[in-house]
């Protein structure tokens, strides 16, 4: 799928990687937000992937 994808991905700043998403290969607080559509429904274990999730994100805001 990321073969295919880069076919289309016209964009500079884009880099598409492939890792596993309960140990992703980031520093703690590297991002600003974190997207995530379907992704912990289909993960084999979402809670993990959420903790990784919370980990490599700056701001955490959870609507309750």
């Amino acid at each position: 799928m990321l073969e295919f994808a880069n076919l289309f991905n016209n964009l500079e700043n884009v880099r598409l990687v492939n890792m596993d998403c309960c140990n992703l290969e980031y520093n703690n607080n590297s991002f600003d937000t974190v997207v995530d559509t379907f992704g912990l429904q289909a993960s084999y274990d979402y809670k993990m992937q959420y903790e990784e999730m919370k980990r490599v994100c700056k701001v955490l805001l959870v609507n309750n």
